[in-house]
């Protein structure tokens, strides 16, 4: 690494080892410190430029068609969460239905507050847990899908 050799240089190597290493902790932090402050800022700002017809672009196909081709990139979890936040405002508004047996209008919000959670737990599945979490997370899911199903035509406003 040095083109001097002898006793006397084993000991400058170690003095411009360490300035070496001084100097280039140093320049690091002054990386870190630009990358984080100034570049990555700078970069995030400029693609969110880039973004904005996309965005556009994707807001209209929304309009017409009530999806975009960037709700297509991850259908499932775009509808998990398109069905807990629209069954939210469902029972806050709305947790009425019509019994056929007793022929009148029941109160009954308990079957939209489980289809939630389970809609709920599917996104919080996608993300890393132990295993009895996930088999709970999935038992959950399981049992909204079937309520879900089952009272698919009392979900109107």
């Amino acid at each position: 690494m040095y083109p001097v050799a002898g006793y006397g240089n084993i000991i400058l190597k170690k003095i411009l080892d360490k300035h070496f290493y001084l100097l280039y902790g140093f320049y690091m932090k002054t990386m870190e410190t630009y990358l984080e402050f100034i570049y990555y800022p700078l970069w995030r700002f400029a693609n969110k430029l880039l973004d904005i017809p996309k965005e556009i672009k994707w807001f209209i196909q929304r309009g017409k068609r009530g999806y975009s081709d960037r709700d297509c990139w991850s259908f499932d979890t775009y509808l998990a969460g398109v069905i807990s936040g629209g069954l939210t405002k469902l029972n806050e508004n709305h947790n009425l239905r019509y019994d056929i047996k007793s022929n009148k209008w029941v109160f009954n919000g308990e079957p939209y507050k489980q289809i939630i959670e389970g809609f709920t737990a599917y996104h919080k599945k996608e993300q890393p847990c132990g295993a009895k979490e996930y088999k709970n997370l999935q038992r959950k899911l399981n049992e909204s899908l079937k309520l879900f199903s089952k009272h698919f035509e009392e979900f109107w406003d």
